[in-house]
Parts: structure tokens; sequence; C-alpha cells
């Protein structure tokens, strides 16, 4: 077993580190690696929320369209009256 020798600052310096080390460790793992993927998903996101409003638009176009045409092949299938 090794013997550390009490040195008062050395032993200050290494309760602060340990203590560091510590709270880092129960803090929990650091994300800053992970902010650049982070940015990247919400980037994503933000231009699938865009296609899907421009489908949508996109879409109320064509029904409105396709009623507009339901509403002339209506009228031509009236009955004739005599």
């Amino acid at each position: 077993m090794a013997v550390i020798a009490a040195h008062p600052i050395g032993n200050s310096l290494q309760r602060t580190v340990m203590a560091k080390a510590l709270v880092g460790y129960l803090a929990g793992p650091s994300y800053d690696h992970a902010a650049p993927e982070l940015a990247r998903l919400r980037r994503r996101v933000a231009d699938l929320e865009n296609e899907v409003a421009r489908l949508k638009a996109e879409n109320d176009g064509l029904v409105e369209a396709l009623g507009s045409r339901v509403d002339d092949v209506s009228e031509l299938l009236e009955p004739v009256t005599h």
C-alpha cells in the first residue's frame, strides 16, 4: 500500500482535484460533443416541418381543383328535363 506524505498544500490541491473529478462524475457526462448533432437535427426538423406545410398547401390546392371539376361533371350528369 502506498503512503502519501501529508503536505498541507499538496493535500489541499489533491482534495480540490478529487472534488472536481467527483463533481464532474456525479453531474453526468458532458454533452458538448453532441451540440453540432443537435443543431443538425433541429435544422432537419425545421426542414421537415416546412415540407409538411408545403405539401398541405399543395394538397389543399389539389382538393379545391378536384372539387371544381367534380361540380362540372355533376352538372353534366344531371338528368335532362323535357
